[in-house]
């Protein structure tokens, strides 16, 4: 039994082949092009800066958490980790009536000048933090917030743990 057709649907189906071969492989080519941009994009966020300052901690201080960061540094120093002065008393109440020289968490801003990023530092403070830096005031550090955190204003201070718990949940529900 003799086909006339079946050469012409061999050539046919070779081409299906090379087609469907070579747009796979721009998809992987696409796809890991854009994964490693995504990673190369995204490293940064995994570092953030610290400032070491003097902080003190008593009553006066608790009431209002911006007079325990020297008025040299409140521009710098994240509101996040000002608010979280009380928690920090608690875990360490030595610390009342004392002042110590503590690594502070720096404000979102001044992270994004030492990374060279988009900022709205004024000069005065630009010209602060190069002298910190240069002092070794002023270090990067792993951003274990950005992991422990939930959703926040404050930039610095956000973190993935909310959409992490609401994804495990809708994956939980939808499975269930």
């Amino acid at each position: 039994f003799y086909d006339p057709t079946l050469k012409s649907r061999h050539k046919s189906a070779k081409r299906f082949k090379k087609f469907t071969l070579t747009s796979l492989i721009f998809s992987i080519a696409f796809l890991a092009f854009f994964l490693f941009d995504m990673i190369a994009k995204g490293v940064p966020a995994f570092n953030v800066a610290y400032i070491k300052t003097e902080v003190t901690f008593n009553q006066k201080t608790l009431e209002d958490t911006r007079l325990a960061v020297s008025r040299d540094y409140r521009t710098l120093v994240s509101r996040a980790w000002l608010r979280d002065i009380p928690k920090l008393l608690e875990k360490n109440p030595e610390y009342l009536n004392t002042t110590q020289t503590l690594w502070v968490l720096a404000n979102s801003q001044v992270d994004q000048y030492l990374k060279e990023h988009h900022n709205t530092l004024k000069s005065k403070d630009r010209a602060k933090v190069d002298e910190l830096y240069n002092q070794g005031l002023i270090e990067k550090r792993f951003n274990a917030i950005f992991f422990i955190n939930g959703d926040s204003k404050i930039p610095e201070y956000a973190g993935l743990f909310s959409a992490i718990v609401g994804s495990v949940l809708t994956l939980i529900i939808t499975m269930a």
